[in-house]
């Protein structure tokens, strides 16, 4: 077999492993082509080029740009679009700002949790009030480290009771891992993440629900709705295609709000599909949208990863990885051993 022949051979049986996949796995759709979106508004502010992450609160969406920009927090107005306020928290430039989380009151979580090369040896998260009127404020800042290794995270999920912080890694076809950071946290020490259950899909951002005891990520073009803490998946559903899907939050409606990357953009909004499966915590059939978090730290222990509960890996998912890279490897030293035959 000549060289040629065997490049074009491996690559059609990685694109037909790939293939494989992507119809094993939503997740690595590119969205609903067939959906008609809700626009909920459109940013006006050219700045905003990379909006890599949502919080929907009142009449304001704060939002944050990708890797690139500064300590920024964008308050935009959610009926014209227009950037009335921009907060800067920190006196540094961030190394990959990717996530923006609903805290109590009226804080916030700014994720500096990027690690496109999987080197860094912690990562940051700050909280702060964001300015009504723009200008500086003071965060507090923690640092995070993981406890095996460096992974690429864009996804921040922090509980709208407890304050818990959550992590979600992003990892291609395979899906993320979900790492609760100790509580409390405080600036000027170094704690360590603590894994917790894992996801479907390369998740871009998250949020949890208003009740505390869900929360949705999101990927390129679908969404799921996990349990938590037991981390059980709940619902998956496609959202409508987008540029580059980014963010998403539940506004105070419950409904769904997601942006994209590219200047002047458009945020979606859209309803969150029932609920598949009783919450067994109220004894109820399914809700559309949860009530708040209740008053008591309900947030509850780790799941027992010792037994593989509460993980909902997708075991096609990873049978078709592992099929694909064994065909791939079984091709190339088939071909390897035919160019020593003819040496």
């Amino acid at each position: 077999m000549s060289r040629s022949t065997k490049t074009l051979t491996v690559s059609l049986l990685a694109t037909t492993a790939l293939g494989l996949l992507v119809t094993l796995n939503p997740f690595a759709s590119g969205g609903d082509p067939n959906a008609a979106p809700e626009v909920a508004l459109t940013f006006q502010d050219e700045t905003i080029a990379e909006s890599s992450g949502l919080v929907v609160r009142g009449d304001r969406v704060l939002t944050i740009n990708d890797s690139g920009d500064g300590p920024y927090v964008y308050g935009v107005d959610r009926s014209t679009g227009e950037t009335l306020a921009v907060t800067t928290f920190d006196d540094e430039e961030p190394e990959d700002l990717e996530a923006i989380a609903a805290g109590r009151g009226r804080s916030v979580w700014v994720g500096d949790i990027g690690d496109n090369q999987r080197a860094r040896g912690s990562v940051r998260v700050h909280r702060l009030v964001p300015s009504p009127s723009g200008g500086t404020v003071e965060a507090e800042t923690f640092e995070l480290t993981y406890p095996d290794r460096s992974h690429d995270a864009e996804t921040l999920l922090v509980h709208p009771r407890t304050e818990e912080v959550l992590l979600v890694t992003k990892r291609p076809f395979i899906g993320g891992v979900v790492y609760r950071a100790p509580s409390p946290l405080r600036e000027g020490e170094l704690h360590q993440l603590e894994r917790v259950g894992s996801v479907s899909g390369m998740v871009t951002d998250g949020a949890f629900l208003p009740d505390g005891r869900h929360f949705v990520v999101r990927t390129l073009g679908a969404a799921a709705v996990y349990t938590y803490p037991g981390i059980e998946k709940v619902t998956e559903f496609f959202l409508p295609e987008q540029d580059q899907g980014e963010g998403i939050a539940v506004g105070d409606d419950g409904r769904i709000y997601l942006s994209s990357e590219g200047e002047l953009s458009d945020v979606l909004v859209m309803d969150l599909p029932p609920l598949d499966r009783p919450d067994e915590a109220e004894g109820s059939e399914g809700v559309r949208v949860p009530g708040p978090a209740p008053e008591e730290n309900d947030a509850g222990p780790a799941p027992d990863e010792g037994n593989g509960a509460g993980l909902g890996r997708p075991r096609g998912y990873v049978l078709a990885a592992v099929l694909g890279s064994a065909f791939v490897a079984l091709l190339v030293r088939a071909s390897r051993r035919r160019s020593r035959r003819r040496r």
